[in-house]
Formats: structure tokens, C-alpha cells, sequence
């Protein structure tokens, strides 16, 4: 593909998500925060504000509920713009956008063609659920450029044999993790890799995982450390504490048939009150971490196989029109969407959500279904490398794009899968590509 028609289409991409956010520069607080920004944005000022990493600007307790790299950067666009909220809006487009040439890349590593690379860009680019998140104030978007850079270089070292392709892919992991700890399930999985499938000898296999292992652990352990020393537990964040809980709340729901917001609600009160109850126990963050977990693993050891059955959540695929329409100011969250999707199914869903205006639906047509394009072309790439007995392609199937889709478990929501996103649009393209050519070929027969 030829550089200015890559450029052509993430300049494309960046405008679209811009045009996106430009309705709600005008109050940014209402239009991009949603629960989880705060927490992002106050640890960010304090960063710009004291140089420490505290729960906000007047406070001095250390802030471990998430990690750093998220935080980090908009601590440094706040230094730039001087705190302004519109220019990280900006800025995250962008990124969004950029991750397009990881994309591009890393179809070149899989020996793609310029159809397969242009195909999959235009996936990526024109995914609803990347246009959506963008400019919100969450991490998600920034997680899935590391976790592409990461799927660049480790292609890139398939071909090349390049160490320090191996030890980038490692430190673009590392930089993912230290945004949002679930990268971790790519990183075990390149760890694998060279454990057990690499054809390299088993001296040099070993050394490649000692040296990928050290760049991981000079990244990420001091942090753990400074948790640790703060009460944390040797651990990056604590907020998987509150996952435990919406997690423990929605497979209860399912069990009963009560709204998740209800045992959310009785369960954060049962929790407030035995804190309070007990100060001492529960002084550390770490132990009020391990409580949560331990009720949760208690939850599951009593349900085992419907804990099994709710981690297999196709809704998890599904693009997010509902935060493109918020976006618009057409629809608004916090509507109990989810308990209808989990107990009336999808279609009621769909209802409730869009209040009977299904037409709206109508009007990102093209979008919806370039995403289902998508999502067919991926899968059927994983049956032709399954047939094809391809084991390093289906190995990056599984770390890059079916983890991300399981970890969620019964909390759907969209944005969950964007770091699956761009190993799956690198998969569609290949697919388009294939089969364009078997058509091509039997056209000349």
C-alpha cells in the first residue's frame, strides 16, 4: 500500500472521530466523563499539580485504585493545554486513528497483499466502537495502541528473527499493562509461544524468555513494589476489587433474576458495613481487596457451571451504537439496559435501550455492518488456520483476540473488546483477501 493512501485513511479516521467529539466540546464533563473518569483525571492533576501520584491534588494519600499509565499521559497533556479538558479529547482521536499503522504492519508481517492491509484498515478506522471511545476520558483507547504495538512487533520478530523486534513487543506489553492490568493475558501468551512452540533451539528459547522476562518485570515491578509499600497489596491497581463486585453482582442477577444494580447496591452497603465494622481488618486497601475476591471465589465455587457459561458472551462483539448515540446527545446511559439483555435477551434490549426508535439504527447502517463484516471475516480466517493447522496464527487468535473476549465474563460492554480489535480486523482482511482471490481464480479458469 502506497504511503499516501495510508495516510489518506488515518487522516480519514482522525477527522471522523473528531467530528464525533466536536458536538460535545462545548461541556466535556458531561459529554466524555463516564463513572470510571474520575478516578483517571484526579490522579492525573495530582501528577501535574505535586509530581506524586496521589488519590487527587489536595490529597496525600498514594493512589493505587489504578495504575499509572493511563493517568501519565493526561498528566502530561494537562501540563501542555493547562489542565484543559478538550485537548486530551483531541489527542486520543489521534491515537485512536494512529493505531491503524500497527495495523497495517502487522498485516504486512502476516504476508498480507495491499487488499488485505487497505480491507483491514478500513475495519479498524470505520469500527464503530473505536470511533465511540476515542474521545472518552477512559483508557481504553490508549490500551489498545499498546496492545497493537505490541501485536506489530512480536509479527514482525515471527519474520524477521529480530531480538530486539521480541524485546519490543515485551516493552509495548509492558507500557499495556501498566495502563490496564488485563494485557497481561497477551503477555503470558508470547510467553508460551516462546516456551513451547517456538521451533528456536532450547537454549536460545530460554534465553529469549529470560531477557523478554526482565524487561517486563524492570517495568512493572517497582510499581507493584510501591503499591505494596502503600498498603496495596504487591499488586498494580486495586480497582479489580470493584470488578469482583459488578462481576459477583451480575452472575448473582443471573442466578435469581433480580436487577444487577439491586445486589450491586445491597452489596456495597453489606461491604461499607463490615469495613466500618471492623476498622482494623480492614485497614489496608490490600484487605479490603482480598475480601471482595474471596467473596466473589466463594460466589463461583457455589455456581461453578454458570460461571462457565456466563464467560462466553457473544453481546461482547456487538458494536457500541449506544455510546455513539450518547456521543450525539440523541440517547442517554443508565437506562437498565443490561438486566433486559440479561434476562429478555437481545432484540428486548435493543428496545428498551432505543425507547422503540429503531430507526435510529437505520442511520449507521453502512457502520453496523462493516463491523459484522468484520467479525464474520475474523472468524472465518480462524477456521482456514485451524484446517490449515497454522498453531503460531491460532496461538495469536487466543492471546490477542479470544482472551479479551472471555475476560469480561457477564459485564458486557463494548469497549471490553476494542484490544481484541486489531488482530481481529488484520484477520478479516486476510479473509477478504483469500477468498477474493479464490474468486479471482476461478474466474480464470
Amino acid at each position: 500500500m502506497k504511503k499516501n493512501t495510508l495516510f489518506f485513511l488515518i487522516t480519514f479516521g482522525f477527522l471522523l472521530r473528531l467530528c464525533m467529539a466536536i458536538p460535545g466540546m462545548n461541556s466535556p464533563e458531561k459529554t466524555f466523563f463516564r463513572p470510571d473518569s474520575l478516578s483517571y483525571i484526579n490522579s492525573a492533576k495530582a501528577i501535574w499539580k505535586t509530581g506524586h501520584f496521589y488519590q487527587s491534588p489536595e490529597s496525600k494519600t498514594p493512589a493505587t485504585f489504578r495504575s499509572p499509565g493511563y493517568p501519565v499521559i493526561l498528566a502530561a497533556l494537562f501540563a501542555l493545554s493547562q489542565s484543559s479538558l478538550k485537548i486530551p479529547v483531541i489527542f486520543f482521536c489521534l491515537l485512536s486513528a494512529l493505531t491503524a499503522v500497527f495495523v497495517h504492519g502487522t498485516c504486512k508481517n502476516l504476508g498480507a497483499g495491499n487488499r488485505a492491509c487497505f480491507a483491514a484498515i478500513l475495519f479498524f478506522i470505520g469500527h464503530l466502537t473505536s470511533i465511540a471511545i476515542a474521545p472518552l476520558y477512559l483508557a481504553d483507547t490508549a490500551l489498545t495502541f499498546w496492545i497493537a504495538a505490541q501485536l506489530f512487533f512480536f509479527t514482525r520478530y515471527l519474520r524477521s528473527k529480530n531480538k530486539f523486534d521480541l524485546l519490543g513487543s515485551f516493552f509495548f506489553n509492558a507500557l499495556a499493562v501498566l495502563t490496564k492490568p488485563i494485557a497481561f493475558g497477551s503477555l503470558l501468551g508470547c510467553l508460551f509461544w516462546l516456551a513451547f512452540i517456538s521451533p528456536d533451539p532450547l537454549r536460545q528459547r530460554l534465553q529469549s524468555l529470560a531477557q523478554c522476562l526482565c524487561v517486563s518485570l524492570i517495568l512493572c515491578v517497582p510499581w507493584m513494589f510501591r503499591n505494596q509499600v502503600a498498603g496495596a497489596g504487591f499488586r498494580l491497581e486495586t480497582n479489580a476489587a470493584n470488578f469482583y463486585l459488578h462481576y459477583r453482582a451480575n452472575l448473582q442477577s443471573v442466578l435469581t433474576g433480580i436487577p444487577v444494580q439491586t445486589w450491586r447496591d445491597q452489596w456495597m452497603r453489606e461491604t461499607n458495613n463490615e469495613f466500618q465494622k471492623y476498622p482494623e481488618q480492614y485497614a489496608t486497601e490490600d484487605a479490603k481487596y482480598r475480601y471482595q475476591k474471596e467473596k466473589l471465589k466463594a460466589l463461583i465455587a457455589e455456581h461453578p457451571f454458570t460461571f462457565l457459561r456466563l464467560q462466553l458472551q457473544p453481546c461482547v462483539l456487538l458494536p457500541d451504537a449506544a455510546t455513539f448515540f450518547e456521543l450525539l446527545g440523541i440517547t442517554k446511559t443508565g437506562r437498565g439496559t443490561l438486566d433486559i439483555l440479561n434476562h429478555q435477551g437481545f432484540i428486548a434490549a435493543v428496545h428498551h435501550y432505543f425507547d422503540g426508535k429503531i430507526y435510529l439504527l437505520w442511520m449507521i447502517s453502512p457502520l453496523l455492518l462493516l463491523a459484522l463484516f468484520m467479525t464474520l471475516g475474523c472468524f472465518f480466517q480462524v477456521g482456514f488456520w485451524f484446517f490449515e493447522k497454522k498453531t503460531t496464527e491460532l496461538f495469536l487468535f487466543v492471546s490477542f483476540v479470544l482472551f479479551y473476549l472471555l475476560l469480561p465474563g457477564p459485564i458486557i460492554a463494548p469497549r471490553y473488546h476494542l484490544p481484541a480489535l486489531p488482530l481481529m480486523t488484520v484477520m478479516a482482511g486476510l479473509c477478504l483477501e483469500r477468498i477474493g482471490g479464490a474468486e479471482k481464480g476461478r474466474g480464470r479458469k
